[in-house]
């Protein structure tokens, strides 16, 4: 009989871990705006950050306060990506470095590809998902990528 609840028990356990496994992938994905960055979405990447959205790159800090902002910046950038025969950004490997009740920080390591899959680039990026009024969005990026411009 206690084998049969210890049993139940590391079973109960195991599913609750896939269950919690499986909400922090989901966050993670909710996250991600790489698939709004290669489908040069503007909008749809605006919809998947928190505000004010916060990127340290090229030696700056700059911050957008609404999704208007960031979508006409993100149109910039989609011109400046295609002007570098750059067609998508992938994700290399992703690490889960810390995570909260409100927050959980993702390391990646990304390369920018042609059309034909040709690596242009090779970057990491730290991102900062936050939880605000329920909602998971990217709120805080910093990364080492080459300038577009």
């Amino acid at each position: 009989m206690e084998k049969l609840l210890t049993t139940i028990t590391l079973l109960c356990l195991s599913f609750g871990a896939n269950a919690q496994e499986r909400d922090i992938d989901e966050i993670v994905e909710e996250c991600s705006f790489r698939d709004a960055v290669n489908a040069r979405d503007a909008e749809a990447w605006a919809a998947e950050l928190n505000y004010p959205y916060m990127r340290l790159t090229d030696g700056q800090v700059r911050i957008w306060n609404t999704p208007e902002e960031w979508e006409t910046f993100a149109i910039q950038r989609f011109s400046s990506m295609d002007e570098l025969g750059m067609s998508s950004v992938q994700i290399v490997s992703r690490e889960i470095t810390l995570i909260g009740d409100d927050k959980i920080h993702i390391f990646t390591e990304n390369e920018r590809r042609t059309a034909n899959n040709e690596v242009i680039a090779q970057f990491q990026m730290l991102t900062i998902c936050t939880n605000v009024d329920g909602r998971w969005g990217a709120q805080v990026v910093s990364h080492n990528a080459p300038p577009l411009n």
